[in-house]
């Protein structure tokens, strides 16, 4: 029962899956400020901007904790973050969500095989303990939800990426006139 209840929970998730799939993004819209903070590979035409008011995640030289929040204000060469003075030549590192339209779909999915995983760890442990005779069955299910589990911790780490600044990466204050 737990093998037909387990193969009815993929289906039912895969076609859940199938129609995230198809979702449009919509199209951001700039701000009537069109100064902003433009995180570029050297060489390449790889770049996000980060306007005010969007959120960031960065490291800054000499310390190893990350911060987040929405930035205030952009000028010259800092940005404000909580009303606090960031110069750029100050940030290491700048950490994103990948927010493109397959990182989105990884990143509901991971979090579809850690709920099903979690929840299928439970029934397989119900099983066995119910069953007392064959405890096989319980065993496979537990087995195969943990392995969903540790697939939906796999894409979760796919769906952050880290850019180091020196390297090969820059960030620079862009003003449009």
């Amino acid at each position: 029962m737990a093998k037909s209840l387990l193969y009815g929970l993929f289906f039912f998730f895969g076609v859940v899956l199938s129609g995230q799939a198809q979702a449009v993004d919509s199209v951001k819209t700039k701000p009537a400020n069109l100064t902003y903070l433009l995180l570029n590979k050297t060489g390449k035409l790889k770049r996000y901007r980060f306007y005010v008011g969007d959120q960031i995640m960065f490291r800054v030289k000499h310390d190893s904790r990350f911060y987040s929040g929405s930035i205030t204000a952009i000028k010259d060469s800092t940005f404000y973050f909580q009303n606090t003075r960031i110069p750029l030549e100050r940030v290491a590192q700048i950490r994103m969500r990948n927010h493109t339209g397959g990182k989105k779909v990884l990143n509901y999915s991971s979090v579809v095989l850690k709920s099903a995983g979690s929840i299928f760890t439970l029934v397989g442990a119900i099983n066995f303990i119910a069953q007392s005779d064959d405890r096989v069955d319980g065993l496979h299910t537990m087995g195969a939800a943990l392995t969903m589990y540790a697939a939906g911790v796999g894409l979760k780490a796919l769906t952050k990426r880290t850019y180091n600044l020196e390297k090969k990466w820059q960030l620079k204050v862009v003003e449009m006139y």
